[in-house]
């Protein structure tokens, strides 16, 4: 035997006795002290891929954590600039941080950008970007199927219209704006019945007491119901 491997071997017996030692010392059970003499190895391994496991877990957290906190400075940055660079920093925020919750604000406000210059298409656009974003329990959910619906509406395409303005109705506390924007897209299709129906149903929520929205709606029942 050469002498490194006399070493080798002294260093292992050394290594041995301490572990038992310290297993005595703990006073486990002679069964579970067995186990852990047989299995030392791969408790090493476990305990070690646990180890490097949480350390990557903490990175990762510490990552997350970076990225939601510069996203909010970038929509920040972006919702107080100028109307004619607003839209070039929500991009910018959007191309840098695409899976962030801020993103999908982002994608929100250039829908109501376009939206307000008459771009209808290219404000669906931008909601339905935002809505693939979202689970539906989100509580940004319901808002951006209400920008979405408007935007379906004010593009005349009464068939999304309507199929978005349903799913709205479908949703605790949203159900009054569902039933509004589907009164408004039947009296666009020309079909009066079913917009005093929606109508009625609007009217009818628990959380309508006044308003202006209300007397507007009242005031076209009655215009409805005259006409028929």
């Amino acid at each position: 035997m050469t002498k490194s491997n006399v070493f080798k071997k002294k260093h292992e017996d050394m290594m041995a006795q301490d572990q038992k030692a310290v297993l005595e010392e703990l006073d486990l059970p002679p069964a579970v002290i067995t186990f852990l003499r047989k299995n030392l190895r791969k408790i090493y391994i476990i305990a070690a891929v646990l180890f490097i496991g949480l350390v990557l877990w903490e990175g990762y957290a510490k990552y997350i954590s970076v990225q939601r906190e510069r996203s909010a400075i970038m929509l920040s940055d972006a919702m107080s600039a100028q109307p004619d660079s607003q839209a070039d920093k929500l991009k910018a925020l959007i191309d840098k941080y695409p899976r962030s919750g801020n993103a999908v604000w982002a994608q929100v406000e250039l829908g109501h950008i376009a939206l307000k210059k008459g771009k209808f298409q290219e404000a669906e656009g931008f909601y339905e970007k935002a809505r693939e974003g979202l689970s539906s329990n989100s509580p940004m959910y319901p808002l951006v199927q209400f920008c979405l619906a408007q935007a379906y509406e004010n593009a005349a395409d009464t068939a999304k219209a309507k199929e978005a303005y349903q799913q709205l109705v479908d949703i605790p506390g949203f159900a009054a704006e569902g039933y509004l924007g589907l009164g408004r897209v039947a009296e666009i299709e020309g079909d009066s019945k079913q917009a005093l129906e929606d109508y009625t149903q609007y009217i009818n929520q628990p959380e309508i007491t006044s308003g202006p929205t209300k007397e507007w709606v009242e005031s076209r029942i009655s215009q409805l119901n005259g006409a028929q």
